[in-house]
């Protein structure tokens, strides 16, 4: 799915601004292959929950989530619909589906992803690629003791996340004010292990998060690197799987 649609985002004739269509889709600022500094369209697959937990969490449906900052919200959208034709009717890789927009009056699944909660759970892993050193000794030549080193860990790792989300152009009051717990363990019934979700190739760091904001926001929401691949997509609290 991702080669169809960087080659969409290539066909130039399709834009009225190349560049932008080419970095909203792809993720790539320009044509020099750099990270883009704004956020861009992640495809996501989406496990099958449901509120009395019968689901069995396989996936079965990809979202396309396109974002953009609120500055360029008009031209982000009309990206975004020419992409949705662009793929529509198309045999889309091995899945071999229809693209379908989403209707939340009818999807059961899309409809809590969108939700409004100030809890929300990892459905799966956050992925953090982005490297840190937790140092072994203080500036004076102190051992630091493993507990210490592990809670140092944890603030880098919460760190790069509240990155994620401003990125994600989150207001920077709630980013800042938010808690986040962070753990290898599964949070919700239906999921589990972070590790068991790791993809082949995939070197980040990946962990299952817990954020509270404090104040409600409205999905959907997904955080960390990787998320093109469908890492940390989070679902409200009282919505589809109920925590462990």
């Amino acid at each position: 799915m991702r080669e169809r649609i960087v080659q969409i985002a290539g066909e130039a004739d399709h834009w009225d601004d190349a560049n932008l269509a080419n970095e909203l889709l792809t993720g790539h600022a320009g044509r020099d292959g750099k990270p883009t500094q704004q956020p861009h369209l992640a495809i996501v697959p989406l496990p099958s929950f449901n509120a009395p937990g019968t689901a069995d969490g396989r996936v079965r449906r990809v979202a396309l989530i396109g974002y953009a900052k609120s500055g360029i919200a008009v031209p982000a959208a009309e990206i975004y619909e020419t992409l949705a034709a662009g793929l529509d009717g198309d045999s889309v890789s091995k899945l071999k589906g229809r693209l379908r927009r989403c209707d939340a009056s009818w999807d059961k699944v899309w409809s809590q992803l969108i939700g409004m909660s100030r809890v929300w759970y990892s459905i799966t892993p956050v992925a953090i690629a982005r490297g840190f050193k937790v140092p072994r000794f203080t500036p004076d030549g102190r051992p630091i003791e493993s507990n210490e080193r592990h809670i140092r860990k944890l603030a880098e790792l919460c760190a790069l996340l509240r990155d994620s989300m401003k990125h994600m152009d989150l207001p920077e009051t709630l980013v800042r004010s938010a808690s986040i717990e962070l753990t290898p363990s599964p949070l919700l019934s239906r999921t589990v292990r972070a590790e068991r979700y790791r993809p082949p190739g995939e070197k980040a760091l990946l962990t299952h998060a817990r954020i509270e904001f404090p104040e409600p926001i409205q999905g959907p929401l997904i955080l960390g690197d990787s998320r093109y691949k469908g890492l940390g997509l989070f679902v409200p609290s009282g919505s589809g799987l109920a925590s462990v």
